[in-house]
């Protein structure tokens, strides 16, 4: 197609497709086809709305090659840049080990609400010649039930045409298309695409054009909500780390379902607007219609409504004040979270009734721990009996011994390998008796350091161990890096959560923590080379064993153990775990033996401070030259009481 358009920004697939056909005076479904996304020239011309989502590889490349622009242009199209940030985006891709993501045919909740929701001044465009031709452009973003609003015009966005009263760009036939009547190729861009049936005439559409908004009742919108939409529209931009936004979607969607299902118990959590109100209460009306006109049977027990708590609102207005409550409840603090939780949850049905849908599923599986967390302890209050969903039935293990709550440090700032001052600190506060040192120091720092992170996360101790990078095979291993901790908590006169939360105080009021799983991923593939070895030998050239048996297997074993030593000081964890004895081919570390074990004390810096060696202190010094020069600036190599 020699006469192509440049994609608008923000622009979708379907509106892509929509303004290519009315530049070439062709249907929709001609396009589709040309670009290989229908099968067949002729016939409906449907192409189904997975193409939203994604395009199989070829597809995409003949997408691409068809439109004039690039496969990343094509991809930016589509929703699968949102994969990993959103959990509805994720549900409707299923992964392969081996390939691409494959969409799936059935779509969870808070995907697509089966119409498209628009704003008719961004439908006016900006002006330009193209945009006066073929109007501005369908947003793809406007598709997510998570956005509501357009900021750029700070209004709520219009659901529904008001010509026909019906919801834009429907598909009333129940199978959703890409297009919506790809048939119809007189129709502009901007016109309602909703179709009906005439005795006289046959199939006949709306046409009304809806970025005509003289007939509309604009609602503006409040600074609150607009923060709000601000702040998800940040959760699926790129400045956000994806992992950070996934947990913040699926707590938010859990959230809402809660405030769904236990309605008006949350109402005074935010002051809403009179017509944001409305709209909420119009939308649980016609879920209570839609669960009662089930055959009379309860509806937890019926096939055709089991996800109404879980299931987005049509409305904009709905939409925006089902999710300002929900994200009202997570703004609080922890405790009064916490509280909010009891009381609501204290009006919930059961977990296993089934109005519930996916909202268990998105707990366990999505959500952030801390929100699991407390959703989960909410749950056992409510449900002495019951154990929450998505757990086992077998007592708690992993629990923290101290409360999960905010303690003004973050779990990025434990380190793996727990440093000698700060088990000092919680040792000697044990009161009256100090905890041991020896022989069970090693699993006393691995496990102080997955309570740390579980005391202000909420995480289960395999997903704190993995936070902190301890590999695979150690997690299979647990809990027995826990069990010397487990025996101590049991014992008199031992008062171990007494000392965690000492300790938990001091790493708060340190002035500059570090954070170390920034500098895990910093330094994950970090070797020490050989020129920089050949450095270190020429400054520090004993032992020299070139004229004795085995010299090369001594030298090596001394440059991994250095490179271990000094990857130490960068990261803050075991040496053990260090890249130079963990090839990316090796399933685990290797074993060591009591010689290598003994060079590695040898060369760190010793519980009482004095560095007995040249090459240690050699080692500490190229630690800290690494940091300045990776870094940008100074930073301490471990955290100092």
């Amino acid at each position: 197609m020699p006469r192509s358009l440049i994609p608008l920004p923000g622009e979708s697939v379907a509106g892509f497709i929509l303004r290519l056909s009315h530049r070439l005076r062709v249907a929709p479904s001609n396009v589709t086809w040309r670009t290989g996304l229908t099968p067949h020239r002729f016939g409906s011309g449907f192409s189904p709305i997975r193409h939203l989502l994604m395009m199989e590889p070829t597809e995409a490349s003949a997408f691409a090659h068809a439109a004039r622009m690039s496969a990343a242009d094509a991809e930016r199209l589509t929703l699968l840049p949102y994969l990993r940030r959103c959990p509805p985006v994720s549900g409707a891709l299923r992964r392969q080990p081996d390939g691409p993501p494959r969409a799936r045919s059935v779509f969870p909740s808070w995907l697509l609400i089966g119409s498209t929701r628009y704003c008719p001044a961004c439908l006016r465009g900006d002006g330009s010649v193209i945009q006066a031709r073929h109007g501005g452009a369908w947003q793809l973003l406007w598709h997510l039930p998570v956005v509501f609003a357009c900021l750029e015009h700070q209004v709520l966005l219009q659901d529904s045409c008001p010509a026909c009263r019906h919801p834009a760009s429907r598909h009333p036939e129940g199978r959703l298309k890409l297009v919506p009547s790809p048939t119809a190729a007189e129709l502009h861009p901007v016109q309602c695409r909703n179709s009906g049936l005439s005795a006289n005439i046959g199939r006949t559409f709306c046409g009304h054009r809806l970025d005509d908004s003289s007939s509309l009742t604009e609602t503006r919108l409040s600074s609150e909500l607009a923060v709000l939409q601000q702040k998800i529209l940040d959760w699926l931009s790129p400045d956000t780390p994806a992992q950070t936004a996934f947990h913040n979607f699926a707590d938010l969607l859990v959230m809402a379902s809660i405030v769904n299902a236990t309605w008006p118990h949350g109402a005074a959590a935010t002051d809403l607007p009179h017509a944001l109100s409305a709209a909420f209460d119009e939308h649980l009306a016609v879920q209570q219609r839609a669960a009662e006109s089930v055959g009379g049977k309860p509806p937890h027990r019926s096939s055709r409504h089991p996800s109404l708590w879980s299931t987005e609102p049509r409305s904009s207005a709905a939409t925006a004040a089902l999710l300002a409550i929900a994200h009202a409840h997570l703004q609080h603090p922890v405790h009064r979270m916490r509280k909010t939780l009891i009381t609501l949850l204290e009006h919930a049905p059961e977990t296993a009734d089934r109005r519930w849908g996916s909202t268990w599923g998105t707990l366990q599986l999505d959500a952030s721990p801390l929100i699991r967390h407390e959703i989960d302890n909410a749950f056992r209050r409510r449900f002495p009996a019951q154990h929450p969903p998505g757990t086992s039935d077998q007592p708690d293990r992993t629990a923290c011994v101290i409360p999960v709550r905010t303690r003004g440090y973050r779990a990025e700032s434990i380190p793996q390998h727990i440093p000698d001052e700060w088990f000092t600190l919680v040792s000697n506060a044990s009161r009256p008796k100090p905890l041991p040192r020896s022989p069970q120091a090693t699993g006393l720092r691995r496990a102080l350091a997955v309570q740390l992170v579980q005391a202000v996360t909420g995480m289960r101790m395999d997903e704190a161990a993995r936070f902190l990078g301890v590999p695979a095979h150690w997690i299979g291993h647990f809990p027995a890096p826990l069990h010397p901790l487990r025996l101590i908590f049991q014992k008199d006169p031992y008062d171990l959560p007494g000392a965690l939360e000492y300790l938990g105080e001091h790493i708060a009021s340190l002035p500059e923590p570090i954070d170390h799983r920034q500098r895990r991923e910093t330094f994950r593939s970090w070797n020490l080379t050989t020129t920089a070895w050949k450095r270190i030998r020429r400054s520090h050239p004993a032992p020299q064993w070139s004229s004795r048996p085995g010299a090369e297997g001594r030298e090596n074993r001394l440059r991994e153990c250095s490179s271990a030593v000094i990857w130490t000081y960068l990261t803050g964890s075991e040496w053990k775990l260090a890249p130079c004895f963990r090839p990316a081919q090796a399933s685990a570390a290797r074993t060591f033996t009591i010689p290598e074990k003994a060079l590695v004390n040898e060369l760190s810096d010793p519980p009482d401070g004095v560095i007995r060696t040249e090459l240690a202190v050699l080692l500490r010094r190229t630690a800290e030259e690494i940091l300045k020069s990776k870094l940008g600036h100074r930073q301490q190599l471990s955290v100092t009481t």
